[in-house]
């Protein structure tokens, strides 16, 4: 009998793996903005978007030139919650499927939350856009994935919230999973669409 080779899928961090979609409009910036009244929302989210997600800034960087103290853990100590349902399906995925953490993320806050929540445990590969310095949906990003996998596009399945960064994807072969936490009106239509972890577990097992 041949080696049964395992299908890959990525999947996103920020309203997938953790449950708030927009964690900077909807976390980071009312986190600090109750804290520091003088703060530059504008200035933050030029810095965090073009510089410090694409890694081209350090975390003690981006606190430093917007002239606060570096509340980095208690931020992601107090603000980020992780799905726990994905904690309850993720062994079962694994026996089927190679698991990559495909994320727009600042690189040292995504290693910390790695680290707190064992997420070793489930994934093997992190294509994080703070490390390589692309973001979604920039299609670059997608061919670094399957360079990284060394796998063609067919051998993938990627899961998202946003079906903007889905499109990319589909144009490369990759299979398309809308994670579907909030209405929206972008115009792609993915190839599948779930609510939760247990209608991702059931589609990955028995239908793909």
């Amino acid at each position: 009998m041949g080696i049964v080779r395992k299908r890959h899928l990525a999947l996103d961090v920020m309203g997938v793996v953790f449950i708030n979609e927009d964690d900077i409009e909807e976390l980071l910036i009312p986190f600090l903005k109750k804290r520091y009244n003088s703060l530059d929302v504008e200035k933050l989210r030029n810095l965090y978007y073009n510089q410090l997600s694409l890694g081209r800034i350090s975390s003690k960087e981006f606190f430093r030139i917007l002239n606060i103290p570096n509340v980095e853990k208690d931020y992601l100590d107090k603000c980020l919650a992780l799905d726990l349902d994905f904690l309850s399906v993720a062994k079962d995925l694994r026996e089927k499927y190679v698991l990559t953490m495909f994320s727009n993320d600042v690189s040292e806050w995504s290693l910390y939350l790695r680290k707190k929540y064992e997420l070793d445990k489930y994934f093997s590969k992190y294509i994080i856009s703070g490390d390589v310095g692309i973001r979604k949906p920039d299609p670059k990003i997608y061919q670094r994935l399957l360079e990284e996998l060394d796998i063609q596009g067919k051998q993938c399945i990627f899961v998202d919230n946003s079906p903007k960064n889905l499109e990319p994807a589909s144009k490369m072969g990759i299979t398309t999973v809308h994670f579907k936490r909030s209405e929206s009106d972008y115009g792609y239509k993915p190839d599948f669409v779930v609510k939760d972890f247990f209608e991702l577990k059931e589609l990955l097992l028995k239908a793909l």
